[in-house]
């Protein structure tokens, strides 16, 4: 999921749209839809520019924690929750 979003973040605006729409849990799209995520990914992408995924710090059925590279090739620590069960969707970003 991590690398998904990391690909995603980097192809632009509307693959992320495109991502989001996919693998984001119908219950966290209620509470915050794809338009306020999406000005979130503008404000990630002007505060650390292109991002490249280094590692994986830890992958549970619940969460995947990401080491990513910003542009100035500082770390950042990025973690995705996952839902409990299938399809196992995004449940927070």
């Amino acid at each position: 999921m991590g690398r998904a979003w990391v690909n995603a973040y980097c192809a632009g605006e509307d693959s992320m749209r495109a991502f989001l729409s996919r693998n984001l849990a119908p219950r966290n799209l209620e509470e915050k839809n794809v338009s306020v995520r999406i000005q979130k990914y503008k404000d990630l992408h002007d505060q650390y520019g292109r991002l490249q995924l280094d590692s994986v710090e830890e992958s549970t059925p619940g969460k995947v924690t990401v080491k990513l590279l910003d542009a100035d090739a500082k770390s950042r620590t990025f973690t995705f929750a996952l839902q409990d069960g299938p399809p196992y969707k995004l449940s927070r970003s």
